[in-house]
């Protein structure tokens, strides 16, 4: 029996060591994994503040370091990254966030920094490569959504540039945001319509923009230009014409002037050019197209004093001299 009670001791005993000292190993694991996190982190801090300070080659040693130790931490490789961009090194920068992109694919961070060292380089093809792999596996963050959008408007893209603009404006919840953004938008569709190389698709397009923003002038040149070159000439003085009455500007006195090429056009175009308000339009620039009118109906008496209106000759424009 004292055999046995002494045996029960020793084994509770052993027990009691080994478990005891598993839990000594567990927690200097523990304290020694701290640490090492802990002296990670002070390397990354202290070579953030070198970079800031002035000292990049001693602030990458430390950065390198903290990124080797801890290779799944983005944030010390993206500083890495961004303290080659700033002395230019853009090969540099590049190469690290690709091979980090490489080992950790799915980080968006990495995979955003990447995307912007292409753009900075003006590698156009890969910066969209990358920022359309970053939208597959995100695809509702507006980041991403506008550093596309973005990056689709360098490319000229336009139509791309357009549907994800409609796809940012669905995510956004501030109000005003959303408002600029929807005139942003408009500007891409406009672009987007410049590009289609049907005539009535063209036509369409721009027709369908100027009822929406009716009073914007590039599309309403734009939609003139349009009808013009599809042998629409009338409906294309309509177009200017009306525009001119709302908002005035030279650009669409000089397009009717263009196509004013019967005197009943000419008649109509400088009534309509007396209505002008001096505030409102370049008043000499108006007298020159005004007397390129009287002289191709042959009146060279209205034509000169026209010419003699004009308040600043100096520097005076080639059509002048001409008229």
């Amino acid at each position: 029996m004292v055999f046995a009670f002494l045996s029960g001791v020793v084994a509770v005993l052993v027990i009691v060591s080994v478990q005891a000292g598993r839990r000594a190993f567990v927690a200097w694991r523990s304290r020694r994994r701290q640490r090492r996190s802990e002296r990670i982190d002070e390397w990354e801090e202290r070579g953030e503040q070198l970079v800031w300070a002035g000292d990049p080659q001693r602030g990458r040693a430390l950065l390198q370091k903290a990124w080797q130790r801890r290779p799944h931490n983005a944030h010390a490789v993206i500083a890495l990254a961004a303290s080659y961009r700033d002395t230019g090194e853009l090969h540099r920068a590049r190469g690290l966030l690709f091979d980090a992109a490489n080992q950790y694919h799915t980080d968006p961070d990495i995979l955003f920094a990447l995307a912007e060292a292409y753009r900075a380089a003006g590698e156009r093809s890969p910066c969209i490569e990358v920022l359309e792999r970053l939208r597959a596996l995100h695809p509702h963050a507006p980041r991403v959504l506008r550093a596309l959008r973005d990056a689709y408007v360098d490319a000229q893209r336009w139509p791309e540039a357009a549907a994800l603009q409609e796809t940012l404006i669905g995510e956004l919840r501030d109000i005003q945001q959303a408002t600029r953004e929807r005139e942003y938008l408009a500007v891409l569709h406009y672009q987007a319509s410049l590009t289609l190389t049907d005539p009535a698709a063209r036509i369409q397009a721009l027709e369908s923009l100027a009822d929406s923003r009716a009073g914007s002038l590039p599309i309403l040149v734009s939609l003139g230009d349009a009808l013009l070159a599809g042998g629409r000439a009338d409906e294309a003085s309509v177009v200017w014409e009306r525009a001119l009455r709302s908002t005035p500007r030279t650009v669409l006195v000089e397009r009717l002037a263009a196509i004013a090429t019967e005197p009943r056009h000419r008649d109509r175009l400088r009534t309509v050019l007396r209505k002008l308000r001096s505030d409102q339009i370049d008043t000499d620039h108006v007298h020159l197209l005004t007397a390129q009118l009287h002289l191709a109906d042959g009146n060279t008496d209205a034509a000169a004093r026209e010419l003699e209106t004009l308040q600043n000759r100096t520097p005076a424009p080639g059509l002048l001299h001409h008229l």
